[in-house]
């Protein structure tokens, strides 16, 4: 997930589904970063591959 905040870039990477089992007891994880770079990277790479827009 890609957010922008304030002017502020965030990432969402993992595969953390959204029920409580899945929360609590399963292995999975997701991370978030603070990185307006790392957004702007990912974004322009979304752009690229859904709009056709050269990164």
């Amino acid at each position: 997930m890609l957010a922008q905040i304030a002017g502020q870039g965030w990432v969402i990477v993992g595969s953390l589904n959204g029920g409580e089992v899945s929360a609590r007891l399963n292995r999975e994880m997701a991370l978030k970063v603070a990185s307006t770079e790392a957004y702007n990277y990912l974004a322009e790479l979304f752009r690229y591959d859904w709009g056709g827009v050269e990164p």
